[in-house]
């Protein structure tokens, strides 16, 4: 970002993007003013640990453990043997649509189905590209490190101003508890009105009302230097 001209700026992601943003911010404290996440990736909120929960986030705990149960086996494969799995994908993009698809369906709300001209075209950006196999190393390299990387990403303080909104059918989502320690200046934690795991894909609309919320106001604005021009 500071290569682009941008000194100071907010962030949003979720996923894998979550994990990005959070290293940004741990690494670059005077640039990144704040953060909006809808998904925390590689997170496992236990209820021991998190105190006494909410309805909702026990809800979210729940749907991790059903996640667990019958959604993650591709971490495992991805993780343990991505040239064997990479190579099987690569010989049909009927295989391919039917690995991604399959996970865009399940993963998406009932209510914002992504639509199949959606899927399709995302499809085709790994087989034109040919970048099927290369996509799972962020598995495997997570796997089988040292683990330095995620104990920082985890325990390090984020000081910036965080609010987490995701989709009620979202994959899963952590006790605010859980994070209080590590994200210091927790300005909402919630479960929005629609959408799933590609909340940004699903209702955009959703998702930019609760990052406008989080982002457009005096105080972010200052931090950033921006004047009142409209929705960020």
């Amino acid at each position: 970002m500071l290569s682009l001209g941008y000194e100071r700026y907010v962030v949003q992601g979720g996923d894998w993007g979550s994990m990005l943003l959070r290293f940004l911010s741990q690494k670059f404290p005077d640039n990144v003013k704040a953060l909006h996440i809808n998904y925390f990736s590689g997170v496992t909120s236990k209820p021991d640990a998190a105190g006494e929960l909410s309805e909702e986030e026990k809800r979210g705990i729940e749907r991790l453990q059903g996640f667990k149960y019958n959604g993650a086996a591709y971490q495992e494969m991805q993780g343990t043997v991505p040239y064997t799995l990479g190579a099987a994908l690569s010989c049909s993009p009927i295989s391919l649509l039917l690995y991604i698809g399959e996970k865009m369906h399940r993963w998406s709300s009932p209510d914002t189905h992504l639509s199949p001209d959606f899927i399709i075209a995302n499809t085709m950006l790994y087989w034109f590209t040919g970048n099927i196999t290369s996509s799972f190393w962020l598995y495997f390299l997570r796997r089988s490190g040292d683990g330095k990387q995620s104990k920082m990403l985890e325990e390090t303080k984020i000081h910036q101003p965080v609010a987490f909104g995701c989709g009620p059918h979202e994959i899963h989502w952590p006790a605010k508890k859980a994070f209080e320690l590590q994200l210091t200046d927790i300005r909402s934690w919630s479960v929005l009105e629609k959408g799933g795991h590609f909340l940004a894909a699903e209702a955009p609309d959703v998702l930019a009302a609760d990052m406008n919320k989080h982002f457009d106001n005096d105080e972010i604005r200052k931090l950033v230097g921006v004047d009142a021009r409209g929705k960020l």
